[in-house]
């Protein structure tokens, strides 16, 4: 008899922060990961590729739904925002159609509606106000074209997420720390989490309900595709 052939998922971008944790939360057996870099903890499915390079974006046809984690945060180089965030989203479209695959998950970013906004919700105008919104919300844009194609077969989720940190984040919070010890005058990084927070393990854990609900929602969202 026949073992009957899994439905996979193709994690893009899953070597970084919020990838590595979401693969730990799935069935590994029916992941692979799709990445520019080696993943420090899932080498075994992780495909080296570039989103940038649409020969690199190797999709097989047992694959039936695609998580779009990948991004680019350069300030200094603000048109990576658009190789990646933009051209790489069309590239990674364009391959879905080509091999049939109907279903996206895709991150993209609170920022798409600009600066100290009110708690805005999915009916708030958009008005990105820096080039990370802004790519983001040209994705999207994408995305909704591509999804208007086959509203019938295809299905898009778009997750919006705030600014969400944990074990081995190297963003925009870690940042901010970096700059606020060298400010206290702190000679070591160690010394600066300690007087701050205790230690940073208990300070992560103040934002790791964020990170908790966009696992829960993500994951929500790849069980319904599977039914």
């Amino acid at each position: 008899m026949k073992s009957k052939k899994l439905n996979k998922i193709l994690i893009i971008g899953g070597s970084g922060f919020v990838g590595s944790a979401l693969i730990s939360k799935l069935n590994l057996e029916t992941v692979i990961n799709l990445d520019k870099n080696n993943s420090p903890f899932y080498d075994k499915i992780t495909m080296l590729g570039n989103i940038l390079n649409i020969s690199d974006i190797k999709i097989d046809k047992q694959i039936k739904t695609v998580v779009l984690l990948a991004a680019e945060q350069s300030v200094a180089e603000p048109l990576m925002y658009y190789d990646v965030n933009v051209q790489g989203t069309k590239n990674v479209l364009d391959k879905m159609d080509e091999v049939g695959i109907k279903h996206l998950i895709f991150t993209s970013s609170v920022a798409i509606y600009g600066l100290d906004k009110v708690n805005p919700n999915e009916t708030h105008p958009q008005d990105p106000f820096n080039h990370y919104g802004k790519s983001k919300w040209q994705a999207e844009q994408f995305i909704k074209e591509w999804y208007e194609k086959d509203p019938k077969d295809k299905s898009v989720t778009i997750i919006r997420p705030t600014v969400i940190f944990g074990e081995r984040n190297r963003g925009n919070v870690y940042s901010l720390f970096c700059c606020k010890r060298r400010y206290l005058g702190c000679n070591t990084r160690k010394s600066y989490f300690y007087k701050c927070f205790g230690n940073i393990v208990a300070f992560s854990n103040l934002r790791s309900c964020d990170l908790s609900l966009v696992f829960i929602f993500l994951i929500m969202q790849i069980s319904q595709i599977f039914q």
